[in-house]
């Protein structure tokens, strides 16, 4: 039985970067034109089975794949990519293990909140088999040394390894050994902290792993099993869930989420956290017939469907295979995409489902059709969210050797949101399959596949767009300063006999605005003339649209003309904040102010007519450290939730949960315990949601 072993003493080193490639054109960044995608690796001889993962300390993302190499073994490649799609390292990607395995096995890649990558393969460089763990930096170094931690030791056999980068900054890694699973936890340095053998009247084979992104979660990581052996031993699905200290948190033998029937041989079911502690699972079966279940272990270990999962169709006349799925925390939807195929296997489409928090079939019993029945083969199926609407990604080839890559953005209805339907990610005309897809911010997608249209194959790399389009977003140009104009009626001022105004006598406004576009901190400017009326001093303000803007008054006296007063409105100083206030809006503001410098004095400000539309506004500042303002605007009373997820997709922290009036209202946001990088925060009023991105720079 293979045991851990304890990480030695390592120099961190630059792990060896290639220098040969294969002479072809590189397209840098994400390209607009499907026939031109970003090439990745496409060398002399193959690269194969890429991983994609998003970094959450820069909203870029990583990719892994195995190359082979002149003398026959597949190694291991990894390359960064920033959210443009700009290859950070190498062009040829760098070496992380060359390894002497003629074929390839399941592996695993994660980020963490650092922006490190951790890998974990199968490895023969100590001279047997053994699993490894790698961390790599954002620069590039192996942190772990050039070999990485030994995670298992030597076995005969070893299979299939997966990791997770979890919460509390460790990491957990979960293989598959000749009968039982092992599940490993090491810490930031590498050293083993924990592990398990877990084990099944069968042989019991590690499936898929996730670091649990519940918000109050703390080191949690859930690992789901399949059991495996001969042809004729049901594969069978359990999960399990561990705390930070390894506790099993799901029972002392995990919670079994199949109970009859058999999944497929060699099929490995992935599982994505539901933000809440628990995971959700979707898999085909072939016994007693080829068909798709759904099923959501809650986080306590009590399952949202029913024993065995939930039938996502009704129609016994055809077949169902290769489903994916993704999860809508907001409306808790959990939208399922498979492959439907006739009773003999000869036609092929394309089939989704919407279940609901009740496991009500929303798109009725038979499913909903996407791509009806036909000789065309449909594959390689991924789903996700864009724009808060369902996504679906698949592989169509009319001929072996010849598949190209489309993808479709739904309604919750099941109807399609964009006129031309379907856009085209990648051509026909060549190969295909792997094909892998992360949310890299609420309107934009990333994917990686292999692809052989260049004769050999190779990673090739795609973003989308929430409107269809691909290649980089254009980015709006910053506003401009919101412009503040006060208007002063010093006509009420020679009226009353107070003051008349002379040239050059000054107005000032002071408050709590962040920055004048003027000099002088007390915000002062010269009367224009000295004939009583209304003068105006115009300020651009360094300032988020829809703040609460705070602010003081003062006519400065003439030569000699003394004020009733001490000049500052009421009789706090000029040091203290604001007594009068108005709301920035996103267009001209116009407060007029009416002044007259007595007690009884005749003040008005220009009233703001109620919102009439639903506005999230860009935080202020932006980059920022440690807090930000968050200011929106609501047409009508509502309930509002505004979150925040990092790059990840995971939920990090809920600022507004309640009723709130019309109108416009702003939270400071403190990121206390968040690690620098992009975010998202997300406005949700009634139905309707608003997006937007910042970023944390520590």
């Amino acid at each position: 039985m293979p045991s851990p072993v304890s990480r030695k003493t390592l120099t961190a080193l630059t792990v060896t970067v290639l220098l040969f490639f294969f002479p072809a054109t590189l397209f840098a960044q994400w390209g607009e034109n499907p026939d031109e995608n970003l090439v990745i690796s496409l060398k002399n001889f193959e690269s194969v089975q890429p991983i994609i993962a998003m970094n959450p300390a820069d909203g870029g993302a990583y990719v892994s794949w195995f190359e082979l190499s002149g003398l026959g073994g597949y190694h291991v490649f990894l390359q960064r990519l920033d959210a443009a799609g700009n290859l950070l390292w190498d062009s040829n990607g760098i070496r992380v293990a060359a390894r002497g395995f003629s074929s390839t096995q399941d592996y695993g890649l994660s980020v963490d909140a650092q922006g490190n990558a951790v890998l974990s393969f199968r490895d023969d460089r100590r001279g047997s088999v053994r699993v490894t763990a790698a961390k790599i930096s954002p620069e590039g170094t192996a942190v772990w040394g050039e070999l990485g931690i030994d995670v298992s030791g030597p076995a005969d056999f070893l299979a299939s390894p997966a990791i997770a980068a979890t919460s509390d900054g460790s990491y957990v890694v979960a293989y598959t050994g000749a009968g039982p699973s092992f599940i490993v936890k090491l810490d930031a340095d590498g050293e083993v902290v924990w592990s398990h053998q877990e084990t099944a009247g069968a042989a019991l084979a590690v499936s898929d792993i996730v670091a649990s992104d519940a918000p109050e979660s703390n080191g949690e990581v859930i690992v789901l099993f399949r059991t495996f052996g001969s042809p004729a031993t049901p594969g069978l699905l359990s999960a399990q869930k561990y705390a930070a200290d390894g506790t099993r948190m799901w029972g002392a033998s995990r919670v079994d989420i199949m109970v009859s029937g058999s999944l497929q041989l060699g099929n490995f079911p992935d599982m994505r956290a539901d933000g809440a502690g628990g995971m959700i699972v979707s898999w085909y079966q072939s016994q007693p017939a080829l068909q798709t279940y759904l099923q959501q272990v809650l986080a306590d270990g009590s399952f949202r469907f029913q024993t065995n999962g939930l039938p996502l169709s009704a129609n016994t006349m055809q077949l169902r295979t290769d489903p994916d799925f993704v999860h809508d925390e907001d409306s808790d939807d959990i939208y399922v995409f498979w492959r439907e195929t006739s009773g003999n296997q000869n036609q092929f489409g394309l089939y989704g489902q919407r279940v609901s928090g009740t496991g009500t079939l929303e798109w009725g019993d038979n499913a909903r059709t996407i791509i009806p029945l036909s000789g065309t083969n449909v594959g390689n199926i991924r789903a996700a969210l864009i724009g808060g609407d369902p996504l679906v990604a698949y592989m169509t080839s009319a001929a072996f050797g010849q598949a190209d890559l489309q993808a479709a953005r739904l309604d919750s209805n099941g109807d399609f949101v964009w006129d031309f339907q379907n856009t085209t990610l990648a051509p026909d005309g060549s190969g295909k399959n792997r094909l892998r897809v992360v949310s890299a911010q609420s309107d934009e997608l990333f994917f990686v596949w292999e692809d052989e249209r260049s004769g050999v194959r190779g990673i090739y790399g795609q973003n989308l767009q929430a409107d269809g389009s691909l290649g980089p977003i254009d980015e709006p140009e910053p506003d401009p300063l919101p412009e503040v104009t006060f208007q002063v009626d010093m006509s009420i001022q020679k009226l009353k006999g107070n003051f008349d105004p002379a040239l050059e006598d000054r107005i000032h406004v002071r408050g709590t605005f962040n920055d004048w576009s003027v000099s002088d901190e007390n915000a002062l400017s010269p009367v224009s003339d000295d004939v009583p009326g209304i003068y105006s001093l115009t300020l651009a303000i360094d300032e988020t649209p829809g703040s609460l803007i705070a602010y003081k008054f003062y006519i400065e006296s003439g030569d000699g003309r003394p004020l009733p007063n001490d000049g500052w409105e009421g009789e706090v100083g000029p040091g203290e904040n604001g007594n009068r206030e108005f709301n920035l809006e996103p267009d001209l503001i116009l407060p007029v102010v009416f002044f007259n410098n007595e007690d009884e004095h005749d003040t008005s400000a220009g009233e703001h007519e109620s919102p009439h539309s639903f506005v999230l506004y860009q935080n202020y500042p932006n980059p920022f450290n440690p807090g930000t303002i968050i200011a929106y605007e609501l047409p009508e009373t509502a309930d509002v939730r505004l979150e925040l997820y990092n790059a990840a997709g995971q939920r990090v922290a809920v600022l507004v949960n309640g009723t709130r009036t019309a109108g416009q209202h702003q939270i400071y946001f403190e990121a206390d315990g968040l690690a620098s990088g992009l975010y998202l925060y997300r406005l949700q009023a009634g139905d309707q949601v608003l997006t937007r991105k910042m970023t944390l720079i520590k």
